[in-house]
């Protein structure tokens, strides 16, 4: 591994670290684009060229984009991301207390490998609503217990025999968080860095009767709020263990979210880091890509063609400049893709078998579940060629269905040109997933050069 490609790594664990839910991910990227010189867009101001913006929608979509020279003449150059990642939700009226367990309540978000979450250190991220004098724009708080308060125990081999060989989990049953122990004799609350002696036994009473609609209580103490504040919440669980590099020589990624903040960093990193360009760099970093996308912040709505018409109309252009866009525009679906497992090759395709460090992924499916096309790759192959790096292919086998992108469902809104492109890694939908330290850096010169 050289220099640059664990410069690259490091970066990307550093962002990942920071980024427990959607929410967290998105303002560290505003935190990014503000450090840089990109300025909050409503869509009413004229724009010119040298113009930064970029649009948060619902605290955890980003679009952020950049005027270069000849816009109207030039169109767009877009890469499309998502936030979001497969996990757990906590439910609202969440506590259960259960042979003297305090256990939250959760529903399954997107489509995770929930074996991988069992008997690890967990804690809670997310956003919080709380009460304002303005009914339509309640104040909005992120959340993130940065310690492990959480842990779903499996049941031991004793007493579930032949766990190894049928290991179907109940989601009802199975997935419901331990956050403490409860007795009335004795004290049950912990002593926390700062905390008086008074603290703590206001702490340990508080939990002792906690009753099971009352998880709004814990919150409140956690951010210092009072409980009647609280209105609503968006919270997942997430795996405290930090993000790290692996390997003999720190050739590889362990991290939680992988998928895909690994693009989400690779497109910003891109962006910022751009040359002088024509055109319109633009990149949308989506949400509920693992639900189906079909939200306010999803790719399936309307959010990214309205933005690119407000920008088109900010330059001066018409209606008709806007529509004429769409041919001169291409798409970067950027997502990560599947790398040959070396304890299951059989599970991969016999001709197309990507491998971790050997280069970003084309991702092709007959069904189009990937919009990629060969005129497309095409174009993509030659910006590969450009920035010096070597692309590989996937496909999934023929008796296997292929997951899902943001990529189609943009394209059915904004009719543009473009590929499926990620990293290979191993275990998506692992609470924790595996990826290349050099694939990092890989993607964010071929993004690069697609920008410049």
């Amino acid at each position: 591994m050289t220099k640059q490609h664990i410069q690259q790594a490091q970066d990307l664990i550093s962002f990942i670290n920071r980024s427990p839910s959607p929410y967290h991910a998105a303002a560290v990227m505003v935190d990014n684009l503000d450090h840089d010189g990109y300025q909050p867009y409503d869509g009413r101001s004229n724009l010119a060229a040298g113009d930064k913006k970029y649009v948060l929608r619902d605290g955890s979509a980003v679009f952020a984009f950049s005027i270069g020279k000849k816009p109207l003449d030039t169109g767009f150059r877009m890469i499309a991301a998502h936030t979001d990642a497969p996990g757990l939700k906590i439910k609202p009226q969440s506590l259960i207390r259960q042979a003297n367990c305090l256990c939250l309540n959760t529903e399954v978000y997107g489509g995770p490998i929930l074996h991988t979450w069992f008997d690890r250190p967990l804690s809670l991220a997310g956003q919080v609503a709380l009460r304002s004098n303005n009914i339509w724009q309640p104040d909005i708080s992120l959340i993130n217990i940065k310690r492990p308060i959480l842990m779903i125990p499996s049941l031991a081999i004793h007493m579930h025999r032949d766990v190894n060989e049928s290991n179907a989990i109940q989601k009802a049953k199975s997935l419901l968080p331990v956050i403490g122990l409860v007795s009335e004799e004795k004290s049950c609350g912990k002593k926390m860095s700062g905390d008086t002696v008074e603290q703590v036994q206001e702490k340990n009473t508080q939990i002792r009767h906690t009753s099971p609609d009352d998880f709004e209580a814990i919150l409140a103490r956690e951010m210092g709020v009072a409980k009647e504040d609280i209105l609503d919440y968006s919270l997942f669980l997430y795996d405290t263990t930090p993000a790290c590099l692996v390997g003999l020589n720190q050739e590889m990624v362990s991290a939680p979210h992988l998928d895909n903040l690994g693009m989400v960093h690779a497109s910003m990193s891109a962006l910022l880091g751009a040359e002088e360009h024509d055109g319109i760099n633009l990149i949308a970093c989506f949400d509920h890509e693992e639900i189906g996308s079909r939200t306010r912040q999803g790719a399936g709505s309307s959010t990214l063609r309205d933005i690119m018409e407000k920008i088109v109309y900010g330059l001066g252009g018409s209606r008709n400049d806007f529509l004429n866009s769409f041919d001169m525009s291409f798409l970067l679906s950027a997502d990560q893709a599947h790398a040959l497992h070396p304890n299951y090759q059989e599970a991969a395709d016999q001709t197309n078998q990507p491998q971790i460090n050997q280069g970003p992924v084309l991702k092709t499916s007959a069904s189009q579940s990937y919009l990629t096309d060969a005129r497309a790759m095409a174009t993509f192959k030659q910006i590969c060629r450009e920035a010096h790096v070597t692309c590989q292919v996937f496909a999934n086998r023929s008796d296997k269905r292929s997951g899902s992108t943001v990529g189609p469902l943009t394209v059915e809104k904004t009719p543009v040109r473009g590929v499926d492109i990620g990293n290979p890694i191993w275990a998506m939908h692992a609470i924790r997933e595996t990826g290349g330290t050099a694939d990092q850096d890989a993607m964010i010169r071929i993004m690069k050069r697609f920008f410049s």
